[in-house]
């Protein structure tokens, strides 16, 4: 009876086992089966199995200067990264598309640290700290976000951060493009834009392109919210020395104002922007473009005036080896007197009677009398009545027969460019300063023209990628500048 027991233990314990991996397989295959349906329905759950998946790439530049630069007042020598530009773009379904750029220009470090403690024996009951730490000139900047819909091939619904399409330099900023190592003063050190390139708008509106007979044509249009004038408002306590007669303190109130793209979290002013360009091809290697910006560019409280801004831009292919595009600007900052005197009021009336008001006059009491100044400044060279100029750019492609057995030589792109770019910016009623007495605003004007040429040679090794050499002439009516430009732009 023990024996026949234990056998029917053992054979149901060997049943159940059976039974077990039977469970275990049939698991295995459901889990597999349960996989397969996963994988096979339309749905999918990552970016990357979308049609058409993502693509990243990036592009950048960095250069060597030397010599005398005017603009800046500046004798240089130096490296300067010029910036680091990672993309994405994506094709979710056939008509539907988007892309980002996020600049990181003149980038080495940014770092933030906090503390919020308490620490009685070094005399503070709650200490609130926040300290930064950066490289010089950093600067992070979202260059272009947007998504599009193609209704038609000429109808494209586009909504986001976009590029105004004020001429040509604006849309096509790649620095791997350009074989110069710097932009043209036109657009960035001395912009006739109404914002320096790149510069960025948050809007929608629609491009497309089509056919004329047997040309092609193409349109770009979107409503933004447009440059505004920006200031910040920097106050200074400075208590007096003992040796001051008579003896005081100074409260100093400084505000910077300049133009800035339009404000990507709520806009300073109600009314919007309106920016295009139209282009038209009559033949592959062969562009004109006309294009234009009106908008307010004064914030709610400040009078209306509007910014209106043109350009005019083209390209043109001679021959296989020899091309040249350029582009000319115009742009009018309406009624400044009026906006900059008004700003002036503001700060006088409002800003700086808010510091004494209140608690703040007894946080800022001091013995003796306290002087107020009242300073208001404006970035260099950029508010002005009328300012116009451009650029052109002459290129001649070639490769030396002799040189393609060489290390130089890796395929058909591989090319030599000789350049050639003259350029000219005319400032007419620049405000070169700002005194406010009573209220009041005293501009100081002046009108300023200048001339800058430059030639050099670059090796393409590819189409995307480009080492230059260049020297850079720049002459105004009261000094001249020299420089030497080494430098390497990429695109990936």
């Amino acid at each position: 009876m023990k024996n026949h027991f234990n056998s029917k233990s053992t054979m149901k314990k060997g049943n159940s086992d059976s039974h077990r991996c039977q469970n275990k397989k049939r698991a295995k295959i459901a889990l597999l089966i349960g996989v397969a349906l996963l994988l096979s329905t339309p749905t999918h759950l990552f970016a990357y199995e979308r049609q058409g998946g993502i693509s990243v790439g990036a592009y950048g530049s960095t250069r060597l200067e030397i010599g005398k630069d005017i603009i800046s007042g500046k004798d240089k020598l130096t490296f300067t990264l010029r910036r680091i530009v990672p993309t994405f773009s994506a094709t979710i379904k056939e008509r539907l598309r988007f892309y980002t750029e996020l600049e990181f220009e003149r980038f080495g470090l940014l770092e933030l640290q906090e503390d919020f403690s308490q620490n009685p024996e070094k005399g503070y009951s709650i200490l609130h700290k926040t300290e930064i730490e950066g490289s010089r000139g950093s600067e992070i900047k979202l260059e272009q976000m947007w998504g599009e819909f193609e209704i038609a091939r000429p109808l494209r619904f586009r909504v986001g951060a976009v590029l105004p399409p004020v001429g040509r330099f604006n849309i096509l900023h790649d620095d791997d493009i350009w074989e110069p190592a710097r932009r043209p003063l036109s657009v960035r050190d001395l912009t006739v834009l109404p914002e320096k390139t790149a510069w960025t708008e948050l809007g929608l509106g629609f491009t497309g392109n089509f056919d004329l007979a047997d040309y092609l044509a193409g349109y770009e249009l979107y409503l933004v919210n447009g440059v505004s004038l920006e200031h910040d408002l920097e106050v200074y306590l400075i208590r007096h020395n003992l040796s001051d007669e008579p003896a005081h303190n100074m409260l100093k109130v400084e505000s910077v104002v300049k133009p800035r793209f339009g404000n990507f979290s709520e806009d300073l002013k109600r009314e919007k922007a309106i920016v295009g360009r139209f282009f038209f091809s009559p033949a592959l290697g062969h562009e004109i473009g006309i294009s234009g910006y009106a908008g307010r560019y004064t914030p709610s409280f400040l009078p209306n005036a509007v910014l209106w801004s043109s350009a005019l831009d083209f390209k043109t292919q001679i021959s296989q080896n020899f091309e040249i595009e350029g582009e000319y600007a115009f742009t009018q900052f309406s009624q400044l007197g009026r906006v900059v005197d008004s700003l002036a009021h503001k700060i006088y009336h409002k800003e700086t009677e808010a510091l004494f008001s209140g608690n703040v006059t007894g946080a800022l009491s001091t013995e003796g009398n306290t002087e107020v100044e009242l300073e208001m400044t404006l970035s260099k060279n950029v508010l002005a009545d009328f300012k116009h100029g451009g650029w052109l750019l002459f290129r001649f492609k070639f490769f030396p027969s002799f040189l393609k057995n060489s290390p130089l030589y890796l395929d058909e792109s591989s090319k030599f460019v000789l350049f050639l770019r003259p350029e000219i910016v005319s400032l007419q009623n620049v405000i070169a300063g700002v005194e406010i007495e009573d209220g009041k605003a005293e501009l100081k004007k002046d009108s300023k023209t200048v001339f800058r040429l430059t030639p050099g040679i670059a090796y393409r090794p590819t189409e995307t990628w480009v080492f230059s050499i260049s020297y850079e002439l720049t002459a105004t009516r009261k000094d001249l500048g020299n420089m030497v430009l080494f430098g390497f732009a990429f695109g990936l």
